[in-house]
């Protein structure tokens, strides 16, 4: 098994290898491929591609990132605030343009009812024209995406699809001697080559736009780079030049 089972986690049959869970909300994450054939297939299955295709509007893609990622009761804190991910699956500001999209899902390897820690979501059409930074919101910030999100409870082989511009949040355990195992999937437009996981913050601060479209993102981010007295790329949308990715 790729994960110590709920049983074997709470009975402590192996605490070496439960003890990276305790770490933190994400030291339970995999990266792909993972060592078991079937469940890296998972990743590509035809079902999870064709979603993919209908979502993105085309067949010509890329995946991008998968991890498994597994969570246990008590074993550290997952309640998040809500966010977005675009900081850390792309160096450009989130686009609505279909072409250039991205989406992320989460795949159930369970069932995942609410006291199993389900991702919850807030609809976009509460979220409109929020800014691009601050990108955590707590309870108390705005309770009314809090008092409306969406959970993504269901049974095993669930697919909980949203973009990387979606409001979201991790929840925490409620039953005893839980467990959620998840694999998580994040796919591209082929053309949308300035979507990855790496950090690239540092580099393209430093760099002039057209050699840095050209030569690690693409020609088609020229589109949609903001000319901004500092790069969008950076700032992510803030015309004052003052944020950081």
């Amino acid at each position: 098994m790729l994960f110590p089972t709920p049983e074997e986690f709470h009975d402590g049959v192996d605490e070496p290898r439960n003890a990276k869970y305790r770490v933190d909300e994400f030291a339970g994450i995999t990266a792909f491929p993972f060592t078991s054939v079937e469940l890296s297939l998972l990743a590509v299955h035809p079902c999870v591609v064709a979603l993919a295709e209908a979502l993105l509007g085309t067949e010509d893609l890329r995946l991008y990132s998968a991890e498994a990622w597994a969570k246990y009761t008590g074993a550290t804190d997952y309640d998040q605030r809500h966010h977005r991910d675009y900081l850390n699956h792309t160096v450009l500001v989130p686009t609505e343009d279909l072409a250039f999209r991205q989406v992320e899902k989460f795949l159930h390897l369970c069932d995942v009812p609410e006291e199993l820690e389900p991702p919850h979501f807030v609809s976009k059409t509460r979220t409109k024209g929020v800014a691009a930074l601050p990108n955590w919101l707590s309870r108390d910030e705005r309770p009314d995406w809090y008092a409306t999100e969406v959970s993504g409870t269901g049974p095993t082989g669930t697919v909980a699809a949203y973009s990387i511009g979606t409001f979201h949040r991790g929840t925490e355990f409620s039953g005893p001697r839980g467990a959620r195992n998840t694999i998580h999937v994040n796919y591209r437009a082929a053309i949308t080559e300035w979507a990855n996981r790496n950090s690239w913050a540092k580099p393209v601060a430093r760099a002039r736009v057209v050699r840095l479209c050209r030569a690690c993102l693409g020609p088609a981010a020229l589109a949609l780079w903001v000319p901004f007295p500092r790069p969008s790329v950076l700032v992510r949308g803030d015309p004052g030049g003052n944020g950081t990715a």
